[in-house]
């Protein structure tokens, strides 16, 4: 089986930008893992893209994969669409931000290649925070209310967040607290009609690793974000993966039901959401590889790149083979 693993911002998706350090850190540590998981597999040829600009030797140590060079000369669209033409599988790993995930999982689509992520409709819908909040409530799943920035009227006291409604992780996420912070921060925005505004909701950042498919779920662990707040902004630093929680019963209710609202969800999915200590409170859904997925092996010593394939034709095999604990992902 031929796949390509498509890894956006280290495979050539900013090949006539700057790199920005920090995503090009967390796209490297969900690719090694990703590759690492794969390449454990019988009878796996794997094909990435790699911006000529960041070493390779990682990956040459690896007999069954080949690396694509990626140059600021490059279409990377046309390398992307023949790879697709080329493999029986591709795996994209790209922001939602800017239609971007959909626009590559599209061109899957039209390629015939199995697409080893979300369906496009799936991806569309948790890709905007809004639509996610409205389906989500529709089906009476506890989620952060979420509004449009310049419709929200501030009537009361509290702290919330703004972020980018197609915004991905932490990325221009704000906390104000007041009208005047509030002001402050749409100052600096380059597009504010684009942004959404969230209560701050106090408690435990958590997030799960699952897999979907066919309107179910199936949850393979629950994780800890290590967030930090300077100056109003809000980042993420680190994930804890699979911790212990006393309540996760309540979690595989969210997950089933998530599944039932949103059908399209495929693969490796990630669910951010706050632990009030009374109950969950979900805050976004991520339809592809997370930074978490790069501790699940080493913790559970479940290989979740070999689950996803085994959902082509059936259903998951979350068995443990050893002992489980928790491992950090540092991502900063």
């Amino acid at each position: 089986m031929k796949i390509f693993v498509f890894e956006y911002i280290t495979g050539g998706g900013l090949s006539d930008q700057l790199l920005p350090k920090c995503l090009v850190n967390e796209g490297e540590i969900m690719l090694k893992a990703l590759i690492s998981d794969l390449s454990q597999i019988p009878h796996i040829e794997l094909y990435i893209t790699r911006d000529s600009r960041l070493p390779a030797h990682y990956f040459r140590k690896f007999t069954n994969v080949q690396l694509i060079k990626v140059t600021q000369a490059s279409d990377i669209r046309s390398i992307f669409v023949d790879l697709c033409h080329q493999c029986d599988a591709v795996w994209p790993v790209a922001p939602e931000s800017d239609s971007i995930l959909m626009n590559f999982s599209k061109m899957v689509d039209g390629s015939g290649a199995q697409l080893l992520n979300s369906e496009t409709e799936a991806v569309k819908l948790t890709g905007n925070k809004l639509l996610t909040y409205q389906q989500l409530s529709c089906h009476r799943i506890p989620v952060v209310m979420t509004h449009k920035l310049f419709d929200f009227q501030w009537t009361k006291s509290g702290t919330y967040v703004i972020k980018p409604n197609d915004g991905v992780a932490c990325e221009n996420c704000f906390l104000v607290n007041g009208q005047e912070q509030l002001e402050h921060a749409v100052a600096f925005l380059n597009e504010p009609g684009d942004y959404i505004i969230q209560p701050f909701i106090r408690g435990r950042a958590i997030s799960l690793s699952c897999l979907f498919k066919n309107s179910h779920g199936w949850l393979i662990c629950v994780n800890e974000q290590k967030i930090s707040i300077v100056s109003q902004k809000i980042s993420l630093d680190a994930c804890k993966v699979n911790i212990a929680l006393p309540n996760t019963d309540k979690l595989t209710d969210i997950i089933d039901r998530i599944a039932q609202a949103i059908p399209g969800l495929w693969g490796y999915v990630g669910i951010d959401l706050v632990d009030t200590g009374n109950d969950f409170v979900l805050i976004e859904i991520n339809p592809r590889l997370t930074t978490s997925y790069a501790g699940i092996g080493r913790a559970l010593e479940i290989n979740v790149a070999e689950n996803v394939l085994k959902l082509i034709s059936g259903e998951p095999d979350l068995k443990l083979v050893g002992d489980a604990f928790s491992v950090s992902v540092q991502v900063k």
